[in-house]
């Protein structure tokens, strides 16, 4: 990131994003920071509601929708946000992925 709290785009090319996502638990484990997020895709005629658990790191980039930087002790539980993860996932249930950008919305 640069001075000025301008955030830089992440540079990972092969990820996901999945827009309105709600965080539904935040977590420390062995020293590692998750957060576990819901959110609704719909295919068939049918809405599947999906969990995805997201590691945060210090790669990770956490802002609000104007900008500002953030960090993991900003995220919240019930928040709504944007996020951009790794294609790579786990297969436990639920799976589990490296997340490279959090945008909290600040609705």
């Amino acid at each position: 990131m640069k001075e000025n709290n301008y955030i830089e785009p992440h540079d990972k090319k092969d990820y996901i994003s999945i827009k309105g996502a709600t965080i539904d638990d935040k977590m420390f484990y062995n020293g590692s920071c998750f957060i576990l997020i819901s959110y609704w895709t719909f295919h068939d005629n049918m809405c599947i509601n999906n969990t995805i658990r997201l590691v945060v790191n210090n790669d990770t980039i956490i802002h609000d929708e104007y900008g500002r930087r953030n960090s993991f002790c900003d995220l919240k539980i019930n928040m709504i946000v944007d996020v951009d993860i790794s294609v790579f996932m786990t297969m436990s249930i639920p799976p589990q992925a490296i997340a490279y950008r959090v945008i909290i919305q600040c609705n």
